[in-house]
């Protein structure tokens, strides 16, 4: 058993002090994780906490206060953080493989590169959350909130954004009669079919049409329009 301080981001002075069982060559990411659930069982105050790198890999951290923590390049893979409170939280780079959001509070949030492949993020609050580069394959966003949200450059192959508020981030969501169109500066998709925006629009009508036996006719009516929305969206800030 060793004591183990968190600092607080903002005064850095020493926020709580945990004790936990690990070895003393253990790495700090080690260390933060065993001392965020210390935290957890015991209490203690985590709002603004230093947690960069933590090792929370598979951590109960449901209903758990975490605003404006630093979580910066830190595991949180397959962790529970459903109901969390994680307003303003620092998450640059996170790993947030097949993690737990349903219904967190990540407005205002740096998301920033974070790995967010196959995670439920049903119902979440990303209002104003940088989710720029973030990679969202496979993510389950249904009835999340993303107004204002970043999403430059994110990767949202096989994504559900089913009922999810989109209004002012910067991805546009054409409803067409067959499939639904997510336009980015650099991305498009069209049903499950994403690829860059260059490459849609150099694509032969031989291969649009390998790619479903309506793509063709559907193509020769859209592309017009998606070419035209795309151009309005790289022409903006």
């Amino acid at each position: 058993m060793i004591s183990y301080p968190v600092y607080n981001i903002f005064f850095d002075e020493v926020q709580f002090t945990a004790e936990i069982t690990c070895s003393k060559t253990d790495s700090d990411g080690i260390k933060r994780g065993l001392a965020v659930k210390w935290a957890n069982l015991h209490g203690a105050n985590l709002f603004g906490a230093n947690l960069s790198r933590a090792d929370l890999s598979r951590a109960d951290l449901s209903n758990v206060n975490l605003s404006n923590a630093d979580l910066y390049g830190a595991n949180l893979f397959g962790a529970d953080l459903s109901n969390a409170d994680l307003y303003g939280a620092n998450l640059f780079g996170a790993n947030l493989h097949r993690a737990n959001l349903s219904r967190a509070n990540l407005s205002n949030a740096n998301l920033f590169g974070a790995n967010l492949h196959g995670a439920n993020l049903s119902g979440a609050d990303l209002s104003n959350a940088d989710l720029s580069n973030a990679n969202l394959y496979e993510a389950n966003l249904s009835r999340a909130e993303l107004s204002n949200a970043n999403l430059y450059e994110a990767n949202l192959y096989e994504a559900n954004l089913s009922r999810a508020n989109l209004s002012r981030a910067n991805l546009y969501v054409l409803q067409t009669d067959i499939w639904t169109v997510y336009i980015q500066k650099k991305h498009i998709r069209i049903g499950c079919k994403y690829y860059t925006s260059k490459l849609w629009f150099k694509f032969l009508h031989s291969e649009i049409k390998e790619m479903d036996n309506r793509a063709l006719t559907w193509w020769k009516v859209w592309k017009p329009i998606i070419k035209s929305i795309h151009k309005t969206m790289e022409k903006s800030k």
